[in-house]
């Protein structure tokens, strides 16, 4: 479904800051995959995904989806395939369009746009479907965005996903910037999605618990190499401790991050 072959990276190249974040990454996700990735700050998952979605070039590789090569593509063509919930509930919608508009908008992606009504009927399918996220949006059709809540927005950013399938969805810390109640609707939410429309689907978080428990494989990332890939009943056996076990045996750093702990 994905293949990521020989991608190599470095930013600001040939200057005294230059950092290389990929040398000859490899990685293939399966259709159907539920991919957690996890990974101290530095380790390249921003990157990946920025890759992956097109708003970065690589220096040297190939970026495979659905075996077609969209390597270097524009971010506006790779976004016909792939989805991304971002970290920042702000990202992703648009501000200043009232939920309803940016459904419609979102529909008629990669037409010409107009804000004219969806055929009869579909306003009170769309309530109806708000109102099974119980955070209130099927009454706020006519509001703008930018006076949603983050977990609103988040819960509008899925409904727009799941309106519009994509052959990939990447999920971008999608619930660190949310309280924790909010943050398990959320979770709750997605798996729904996700598993309702078997999407194929990768997920950063820095929170061990979720990496574990969320998934069918989970990925660690070191320095810009993937030093752990773990699925099947292996993942099904993991604990938090022995999670970090591996990783601390695995890492250049040694030392799980005490974010990662802390949020476990």
């Amino acid at each position: 479904m994905l293949k990521i072959e020989n991608i190599k990276k470095t930013f600001l190249k040939g200057t005294v800051n230059e950092k290389q974040i990929f040398n000859g990454l490899n990685l293939e996700v399966n259709e159907g995959d539920f991919v957690t990735i996890l990974g101290s700050n530095g380790a390249g998952k921003s990157t990946l995904f920025n890759v992956i979605g097109g708003s970065i070039p690589v220096d040297d590789g190939n970026l495979i989806i659905n075996k077609k090569d969209f390597t270097n593509c524009p971010a506006n063509r790779i976004a016909k395939v792939v989805g991304r919930v971002h970290q920042n509930p702000q990202l992703g919608t648009s501000p200043n369009l009232t939920i309803y508009e940016n459904i419609l908008m979102y529909l008629r992606k990669g037409k010409k746009f107009t804000l004219r009504k969806l055929k009869s009927g579909s306003r009170e399918q769309v309530m109806k479907d708000l109102s099974k996220f119980e955070l209130g949006l099927e009454d706020l059709l006519d509001t703008q965005v930018k006076f949603l809540s983050g977990g609103q927005r988040q819960a509008l950013t899925l409904y727009l996903i799941k309106r519009n399938l994509p052959d990939l969805l990447l999920l971008d810390e999608h619930t660190a910037a949310l309280d924790p109640k909010t943050a398990k609707k959320i979770m709750d939410l997605t798996c729904e999605i996700v598993h309702d429309c078997k999407i194929t689907t990768m997920m950063i978080t820095h929170n061990l618990g979720d990496a574990i428990k969320y998934g069918n494989r989970l990925i660690m990332l070191d320095k810009g190499k993937v030093i752990l890939d773990i699925k099947g009943e292996e993942k099904d056996n993991l604990t938090v401790e022995s999670l970090i076990q591996m990783y601390s045996s695995k890492s250049s750093e040694f030392d799980i991050p005490d974010s990662m702990i802390l949020s476990a």
